[in-house]
């Protein structure tokens, strides 16, 4: 009798555990498991279809806008998640849209390091134009003396900006880097650091780099020139 009350027990025991877990997994997971939803290829769409075809699949979207000269204004260049994830129906899809109408105003680069205007301009969608160095009795080596345009002026994201770069006071010689390999903003960081100019530069398609990679230079590294010396660089284009 007693192992049959214990019997009864331990049935009522596991169909309660039952229960339970049918309440807090199985069902929900069965009510639920038709909201998910796999999410598009949105890239190099139009934001116009890109957000219709979010709105259709009752997802909900965040749109920032990035400068990206390369791409038609109002094309979508990322999302995230990506393609092909499965998501919940109401999940936000975060997008950003090319964008070349932005204007941002010059900083002031001037008594900064060369480093930190770099820095700066990159923050704000801006590039490194023309470089010049300039000895100088005041200034240490590595900062800014001067900057085309000024600071506060207006101008569209993706604008370069001139500096002059100080080379101190105690520079004779100037050794030449190696900078085939080494992107183009990479070289004329290089090439402010040694106390030598950037000078022309030329472009030649190659498919197998990364565009603005540098393929030759004037001068050979190591060789050992007067400071100001100015480097030419060929470097690589898309076709």
């Amino acid at each position: 009798m007693i192992a049959k009350v214990k019997s009864i027990l331990v049935a009522i025991m596991l169909f309660c555990a039952l229960i339970v877990v049918a309440d807090k997994w199985i069902l929900p997971w069965y009510i639920h498991r038709g909201d998910e939803v796999v999410v598009p290829n949105l890239m190099r769409l139009d934001i116009t279809m890109g957000k219709e075809i979010l709105s259709k699949l009752e997802l909900n979207f965040e749109i920032k806008k990035r400068y990206d000269k390369n791409v038609k204004p109002g094309t979508i260049i990322f999302q995230s998640p990506e393609a092909n994830a499965e998501v919940k129906t109401g999940r936000v899809i975060r997008i950003s849209v090319a964008d070349d109408g932005q204007t941002v105003a010059i900083p002031d680069l001037r008594l900064s390091t060369y480093r930190d205007a770099i820095y700066n301009l990159q923050t704000l969608g801006l590039v490194v134009g023309k470089l010049d160095s300039l000895s100088s009795n005041e200034f240490p080596k590595g900062i800014i003396l001067k900057q085309t345009p000024p600071a506060s002026e207006q101008v569209n994201t993706g604008s370069a900006v001139d500096m002059t770069v100080s080379l101190g006071n105690d520079l004779t010689d100037a050794k030449v880097p190696f900078l085939i390999q080494k992107s183009l903003n990479d070289a004329k960081s290089m090439i402010v650091d040694a106390g030598l100019r950037l000078g022309k530069i030329d472009r030649k398609v190659d498919a197998s780099l990364l565009p603005n990679t540098v393929l030759s230079q004037s001068l050979d590294s190591s060789t050992i020139v007067t400071p100001l010396t100015a480097i030419d660089l060929v470097v690589s284009a898309e076709e």
